[in-house]
């Protein structure tokens, strides 16, 4: 199956780390995620550790994730409901599960699903310069366009977003293409 959105290319930051909403506070495993990065090359690095070849890639239904929790508000506000599912199977190992919300942002639940990892594409100062600015044009940011992500950045990310119609604020909200067009700012596809 090919997913709507194809296979990540570059690097992807974990942003945050969300348990989800139907659980108590306290739950969810401590440990996880293992890296703070996920790399898509010839070769996979995912955030549990493993790295695997990219043949191990492939797209799955069955490892799509509904977008409907509320702590996952500000990754359907293109309008999406579900994003694609990608697994992982390494030799020697189980299955890894992702989604491709988009190009920019990537949900991954946790093995025992009461967490979610949320991974953005590694941006270029240049490319957060720019988001700073339209921000900063929207009035949502007001510090200084200086390509660094910081709390100041991520609250007026998260300002904006609850003006989009995000459910709530967020202290670490992931900027999917749709909320980017929102602002006006378009990036090039990563190159494989």
């Amino acid at each position: 199956m090919k997913p709507e959105h194809g296979a990540p290319v570059g690097i992807y930051d974990v942003i945050s780390v969300r348990r989800a909403s139907s659980v108590a506070g306290g739950a969810g495993d401590s440990a996880w995620p293992a890296a703070p990065m996920a790399r898509f090359g010839q070769t996979i690095a995912w955030i549990d550790g493993r790295i695997c070849s990219r043949d191990a890639l492939q797209g799955s239904p069955s490892a799509a994730i509904g977008l409907s929790d509320p702590i996952l508000a500000d990754l359907a506000l293109g309008g999406a409901d579900q994003a694609a599912g990608y697994e992982m199977r390494c030799e020697g190992a189980g299955a890894a599960r992702f989604a491709v919300v988009d190009r920019e942002v990537l949900v991954a639940a946790s093995p025992d699903g009461l967490l979610y990892a949320v991974l953005e594409r590694r941006r270029t100062q240049e490319e957060i310069r720019a988001i700073q600015q339209a921000l900063s044009r929207a009035g949502f940011y007001e510090g200084v366009t200086d390509g660094q992500v910081d709390a100041s950045f991520r609250q007026a990310v998260s300002k904006f977003l609850v003006s989009r119609g995000a459910a709530f604020a967020l202290k670490d909200p992931a900027l999917t293409t749709a909320a980017l067009q929102a602002l006006g700012v378009r990036f090039e596809a990563p190159q494989k």
